[in-house]
């Protein structure tokens, strides 16, 4: 078995493992027009771990904060401009997506995704 193999074996384990422990939130799909606005092209459910974590990075050239990471354990397609309402109703918006790369998977999956995620007042440029 290869490397691989068991990293994508493992994380299907943690899967099934945490399901009791995943939360249900709504994504919301966003696309950007010829102008540069934004609407939702489409909303999902999706079960993912979510945590309260802060994080401080630079996007578009300012600093922000997340305060949520959600972990998709499997290869979730999330876009810069989407957003996501929390099991509290809040809604926020995608700071940085970062995944871990499967090599046998088409399109560019991921064995999981991290999502980090913030509140939309923070000078970011959405729909550019």
């Amino acid at each position: 078995m290869a490397l691989d193999d068991i990293v994508r074996s493992a994380v299907g384990i943690a899967n099934r493992q945490t399901a009791g422990l995943q939360g249900t939130v709504t994504h919301r799909i966003r696309t950007v027009d010829a102008r540069g606005g934004t609407a939702t092209a489409s909303t999902k459910k999706r079960k993912g771990l979510i945590e309260d974590r802060t994080r401080r990075f630079q996007k578009d050239g300012v600093e922000v904060v997340s305060r949520t990471k959600l972990t998709f354990l499997s290869a979730v397609p999330v876009g810069d401009n989407d957003e996501f309402v929390l099991p509290s109703g809040e809604t926020v918006v995608v700071l940085q997506v970062d995944k871990l790369v499967d090599p046998k998977a088409s399109g560019g999956g991921g064995y999981l995704t991290e999502v980090w995620l913030g509140a939309n007042d923070q000078g970011i440029k959405r729909g550019v």
